[in-house]
């Protein structure tokens, strides 16, 4: 393919996905590894959910601020730091009775 026709047609690379809420199970990536930082993240979930055992309101708080948390920082670039920044955003929202921002 000659460089005139390499610059007329439109490259095809796959269409962007939109950023999806992450799931409680870690996500799986190429040949079975899991993302370590999804994997952290479900540690902590049971961490937050093993605190408040027993209690369905305090359950369903943490589970809550869990959630906004993950959609807050859905779209960092650097993922290697949110267990610590989820974290204390859902202690924050427990801790105050906060609405999650």
């Amino acid at each position: 393919m000659s460089i005139t026709a390499q610059a007329i047609e439109p490259r095809r690379e796959p269409a962007p996905t939109a950023p999806r809420d992450r799931a409680v199970v870690p996500v799986q990536r190429d040949q079975g590894s899991v993302d370590p930082v999804d994997a952290q993240l479900a540690t902590l979930e049971a961490r937050l959910l093993g605190e408040v055992e027993g209690n369905a309101m305090a359950s369903m708080q943490v589970r809550f601020h869990l959630a906004a948390a993950r959609r807050r920082f859905a779209d960092a670039r650097i993922r290697e730091f949110l267990p610590i920044l989820v974290e204390r955003e859902v202690r924050r929202g427990m801790r105050t009775g906060a609405q999650p921002r």
